[in-house]
């Protein structure tokens, strides 16, 4: 066995591919009761809770109550304070409980030859190999618990502004073990980083059923075995804000703007027990996800109401480039992209009371995602975050008949 000085370098794993076929059965049932109550002309509260219960071929005795608070005070006419705590459960996809062993092929990092040969980057230890993936019937529902608050202001009948602060916290997600992982705690293990005696070490690098299978002792990986599990849980912190604002009309028809911002404030994801915690917009190597969003909306609608007209603007916030992504913050011509501008319009017309015509048009400036020098490989962009589709126009009509 190698020594417990060598390290291990990690790196994103993968695209993988698999056939998938099962079965089975599940019966559910549900009730529900909800309750608003006028406490007072300024103040209600709302109550409502949900028992559920589902069986299915391979456990019995399922069952969860989740439940909802709320409440909203109105201090006067134009103000409205509102906050709710809620929680909620979802129960394992069938998929995950009845799934037959299903073969899948995938690239896999050997951590453990990278590490024994010393090397400083693990990008030539990569290899192809076949993996199987199992069912779970043992998964517990996947639950979560979130509370709101905020503020609704409309000092006049034509303005109103919003602001609403969300906290979520999701436990026990159903996800398919993260082949990457496994191949990292499996080259901890034979490093002696992490006991080899331990049941986790003893499931990763058996000889006979252990998860990552290896050409002999320590010889290149051949073959994993993954499966469904309660690994990961989440936790969300955003604010939205919007805006809503309609002119007064004149003589050349009506104007509405509706401006919408949300912010993500804090993002963490841990995907198993006892290990750290993921800051995921400070890691570019977990999450591409983008840090804030602003939309806005100009209508238009023409006296009599027969031309109606929309221009819409989307802002993403920056997001990591591709050297980010594979290398982390710190790596070598790491950065981040700059925010994207698109704008999209539409045009409608009501040309008799059944048929109406629009013209649409996506990405009306023909704007493309911003440039990422860093990408070596087709598609040359990422393909998560951003769509090099360009402009599009689309004519629609729409005749309605009466039933007359």
């Amino acid at each position: 066995m190698a020594g417990a000085d060598q390290s291990v370098i990690r790196r994103p794993c993968g695209v993988r591919a698999r056939g998938l076929g099962g079965g089975g059965r599940r019966a559910h049932a549900a009730t529900a009761f909800e309750l608003n109550l006028p406490l007072f002309k300024p103040l209600t509260l709302d109550l409502s809770g949900r028992y559920d219960r589902y069986d299915s071929d391979r456990t019995r005795g399922n069952h969860h109550f989740t439940y909802r608070f709320g409440v909203e005070y109105r201090p006067f006419h134009s103000l409205l304070l509102r906050g709710n705590y809620a929680t909620s459960f979802k129960a394992p996809d069938l998929s995950s409980l009845f799934l037959s062993p299903s073969s899948y092929y995938t690239q896999v990092t050997d951590y453990y030859a990278c590490a024994k040969d010393g090397a400083s980057s693990c990008d030539a230890y990569s290899n192809g190999v076949r993996g199987t993936l199992l069912a779970n019937s043992t998964l517990r529902p996947t639950t979560a618990s979130s509370w709101t608050a905020g503020a609704a202001w409309s000092p006049t009948e034509r303005v109103s502004v919003s602001v609403d602060y969300i906290d979520m916290a999701i436990r026990n997600e159903v996800v398919e073990q993260d082949i990457d992982q496994l191949t990292y705690d499996d080259a901890r293990c034979l490093l002696g980083q992490l006991d080899p005696a331990s049941a986790q070490c003893q499931a990763l690098t058996n000889p006979t059923t252990g998860q990552v299978q290896r050409a002999g002792t320590d010889g290149p990986i051949t073959a994993l075995v993954t499966s469904y599990a309660n690994l990961s849980s989440e936790t969300i912190r955003a604010i939205f804000a919007s805006l809503r604002y309609h002119f007064v009309p004149t003589r050349f028809g009506s104007f509405g703007l509706q401006l919408d911002y949300n912010d993500l404030l804090n993002h963490e994801f841990r995907f198993e027990a006892g290990t750290p915690s993921v800051r995921q917009l400070a890691n570019p190597q977990s999450s591409t996800e983008f840090k804030s969003m602003f939309t806005g909306a100009l209508d238009w609608t023409s006296p009599g109401r027969r031309w109606t007209s929309t221009l819409y603007a989307r802002r993403v916030g920056s997001s990591p480039n591709y050297a980010a992504i594979l290398g982390g913050a710190s790596q070598p011509g790491a950065g981040r992209l700059r925010p994207w501008i698109t704008f999209n319009g539409s045009i409608g017309y009501q040309a008799t009371r059944h048929l109406r015509f629009a013209l649409m048009v996506n990405n009306l400036a023909n704007k493309m995602p911003p440039r990422d020098a860093s990408y070596t490989d087709a598609p040359y962009f990422n393909d998560e975050n951003y769509d090099v589709y360009g402009r599009q126009i689309m004519l629609q009509m729409r005749m309605s008949f009466d039933a007359h």
